[in-house]
């Protein structure tokens, strides 16, 4: 039961918790174990879906773009809070018939009629009637309902295995989007990203997902094949940076870490496999997906089908074959030569590969790569460049600070070490709040360089506020990422609310007094109510 058209909801969400807040975006809750999922359940059951009908119920609150429904189902097998009667009616949340752009969604569900499903649900005060355990969805998205493979009701077998029986059951389907069901929701259930708890070890479904990957369509065999490669680092260049921000002393702020010590098991075991369908004659897309599905295996024996795939006649296949160097060390003149090949996803990729690697041999060519007229190679290369600590970075970082595409990156982490030194330039970029082409998210530049400018000035003695050394700072902690005569654009109400703090604790009350009347004159809500708060206990406000 795919639910791609809340993808963008839910990316927007987890992005929130990686950098700053949003009135766009919402917290979302890690999924439930399995376990912990039956445990809350008053009903688990596999069922056969009859019909379903729009219901009035006072429980879901209206929300934009979803309506009640009422799924009348039969059930197959009752595992939990049993006996069913022989049609009930199960209550839940599905999208309307027409909707516009959603900000929120539920938890919802969308059945199929004769489909078989199995279902999580809370009981209600009216018999035969069934509803859905939470009104607010977890970071899986269909949590508390699985597709079924058939009726087969799996007698005798613990909850979580009749789950594994039926998604790998889903494998052996004919039809794609049942098949690509089935290797999403194992990866989901053999995913740490649920609470920390995977319900499956990667051995249980790897024996149904192998044969996949020679499949002959092409969906199902990339998707096959990136399951195999266990969310290595290589599998998908728009989430480099993500592993790239991992690297100790790295300079990418904001965004969510990710465990750069684990090890690409099934990799390790199946890489010869993975190696076969890199070398078949299958289309250039899936021989790069068994490629980067190598990454972080580092079996000696790749190295050289390495080096022969980055010769390989195709882009797709050469850039893939250039991230997956950065596990070889030995590999640097070869990625030399691919940051120059006549390809620009090669050379972002090559750019990628110095940053996994941290090869610092490299750094001149991630220097000459942020010229790249390429966005995608510059941004690779800068995003390359900041993951490297300041030890080997600064020197390079320091001569492109000035740079209008990346210079506010740079500036940033420089200036967490010294920001004496760029005192002037982090005010630029508050004030201007710079955004650069190609950037790849996290903290926004002006914030960090914000924060980064407050965390300087508590640091000074107030005979200097006073006497007025830092009113350029000040000016510009007052005026963030807005033209001149309109409101200031700050991220919440703590950071006008700790400026004010600041102010009243270092006794600079004239300053305090101007800065909270333009305050409470120019934006929108009630930012007075905040600084009521800090003229009660001006001491508890100190941004540590």
């Amino acid at each position: 039961m795919a639910k791609s058209l809340c993808r963008l909801v839910v990316s927007l969400a987890v992005l929130t918790a990686c950098s700053a807040p949003s009135a766009d975006a919402y917290p979302v809750a890690y999924a439930l174990s399995l376990s912990d999922l039956t445990a809350k359940a008053d009903v688990v059951a596999k069922v056969e879906v009859v019909s379903g009908a729009a219901v009035a119920d006072p429980w879901f609150t209206p929300v934009g773009g979803f309506v009640a429904r009422a799924t009348t189902m039969r059930p197959i097998a009752c595992y939990r809070g049993g006996p069913l009667p022989e049609r009930f009616t199960f209550r839940h949340y599905a999208p309307a018939a027409e909707s516009g752009p959603m900000m929120y969604m539920p938890q919802w569900y969308k059945f199929a009629d004769a489909r078989c499903y199995l279902v999580w649900a809370a009981r209600t005060d009216q018999p035969g009637v069934l509803r859905q355990m939470e009104k607010g969805h977890r970071t899986q998205e269909d949590q508390g309902v699985v597709l079924c493979a058939d009726a087969d009701p799996h007698l005798g077998l613990s909850v979580d295995r009749v789950v594994l029986a039926e998604l790998t059951g889903l494998l052996r389907g004919r039809e794609v989007a049942d098949v690509l069901y089935g290797l999403d929701h194992l990866d989901e259930f053999t995913s740490k990203s649920r609470d920390g708890k995977p319900d499956f070890v990667l051995g249980d479904a790897l024996p149904a997902v192998l044969p996949l990957i020679r499949d002959a369509r092409d969906d199902v065999a990339k998707r096959a094949i990136t399951f195999i490669g266990g969310h290595n680092p290589y599998l998908s260049p728009g989430d480099a940076t993500f592993w790239l921000a991992s690297v100790a002393g790295a300079n990418l702020p904001g965004l969510g870490p990710r465990d750069l010590t684990a090890a690409n098991a099934a990799g390790q075991a199946y890489w010869r496999q993975l190696a076969a369908v890199a070398d078949s004659r299958r289309g250039a897309t899936v021989r790069a997906a068994a490629i980067r599905a190598l990454g972080h295996a580092k079996v000696p024996e790749l190295a050289p089908l390495a080096r022969r795939w980055a010769a390989d006649a195709d882009p797709t296949v050469r850039a893939a074959a250039a991230v997956l160097l950065a596990d070889y060390p030995d590999q640097v003149p070869l990625l030399r030569t691919l940051t120059s090949d006549k390809q620009a996803a090669v050379r972002a990729g090559a750019a990628q590969a110095v940053g996994f690697g941290q090869m610092t041999a490299l750094l001149p060519e991630l220097a000459r790569l942020l010229d790249d007229p390429e966005t995608s190679v510059s941004s690779a290369a800068a995003a390359s460049l900041l993951s490297f600590p300041l030890t080997a970075s600064r020197t390079i970082l320091t001569a492109r600070a000035g740079q209008a595409q990346w210079g506010c990156l740079f500036v940033n982490a420089l200036a967490k070490e010294e920001p004496g030194r760029y005192l002037t330039q982090l005010a630029q970029i508050v004030r201007t709040g710079p955004q650069p082409e190609g950037w790849w998210g996290g903290r926004i530049p002006w914030g960090e360089s914000w924060d980064i400018l407050f965390a300087y000035t508590k640091r000074q003695d107030e005979d200097v506020l006073r006497l007025g050394g830092l009113d350029e700072v000040l000016d510009a902690l007052e005026s963030p990422a807005r033209p001149a005569g309109a409101a200031p654009s700050y991220y919440s109400s703590s950071e006008p609310r700790d400026l004010y703090a600041l102010y009243v604790q270092r006794g600079l009350t004239a300053r305090a007094k101007a800065f909270r009347e333009r305050c409470v004159k120019a934006m929108s809500y009630d930012i007075d109510q905040y600084f009521r708060q800090v003229d009660a206990n001006p001491g508890l406000y100190r941004r540590e």
